[in-house]
């Protein structure tokens, strides 16, 4: 997931906040419906944290792999980081 994408989303958590703060002034909602609004936040933002994870691991694999190439698969420096990549993957 890039960088961009992840703004947005983040993007998307802020605006659902503001709305239900206009939503909580203007209409006085009730604690349920609050608590549901608070959990729908929580899930998109574990989204985005596991969104990130997965990003940064992603990353990680492929500078692995990239290492393995570059070092050459068989040297023993190519083979330790084709190890370490296929450590990620896993």
């Amino acid at each position: 997931m890039s960088t961009t994408t992840l703004i947005i989303l983040i993007a998307a958590v802020v605006a659902l906040v503001l709305a239900i703060i206009l939503t909580r002034a203007l209409t006085r909602s009730s604690l349920l419906a609050d608590r549901e609004r608070l959990e729908t936040i929580l899930d998109v933002l574990a989204r985005i944290e596991k969104a990130v994870q997965d990003n940064k691991l992603s990353l990680a694999s492929s500078t692995f792999g990239n290492l393995a190439t570059i070092l050459g698969k068989e040297s023993a420096a190519g083979k330790a980081a084709a190890v370490a990549q296929a450590t990620i993957d896993t």
